[in-house]
């Protein structure tokens, strides 16, 4: 993360996109948010989360030409801390800077996470995730 500046953008798709769940279960203070595209990548059920009840959760992966919908959400470097560790910390995710589009052009420095160990191929998420 660029720590010379006070804030940070962060990017949410699939069931990361609620402003009030962001800020009610993962203690971030949002600051600003607005809907923006995420070029060069694309989102896949590929993370493996518990058999029968939650059986799989979305992730991104690099895809040239490729581009995934989702919230572009600014907030304080102490915020970005508290997503980090709500995510499972440091050693959870790898996380990458990145250029992200706000729907009207502006270009958002910010950060995805991305999964850091193998990602698992062809999962099914549950209906309840999907509708989230």
């Amino acid at each position: 993360m660029n720590m010379g500046s006070k804030t940070i953008w962060s990017f949410g798709y699939g069931s990361n996109m609620d402003v009030k769940a962001l800020e009610v279960r993962k203690k971030v203070q949002v600051l600003e948010h607005t809907s923006a595209i995420l070029k060069d990548f694309k989102m896949e059920f590929n993370l493996s989360g518990m058999h029968h009840v939650e059986p799989a959760f979305s992730g991104l992966a690099e895809s040239p030409g490729s581009q995934v919908h989702g919230v572009a959400f600014k907030m304080s470097l102490e915020s970005a801390e508290n997503l980090i560790r709500n995510e499972g910390g440091d050693d959870a995710y790898d996380k990458k800077m990145v250029t992200l589009q706000s729907y009207t052009g502006r270009e958002l420095e910010g950060f995805i996470f991305l999964n850091n160990s193998p990602p698992s191929l062809n999962l099914v998420p549950s209906s309840r995730y999907l509708g989230v």
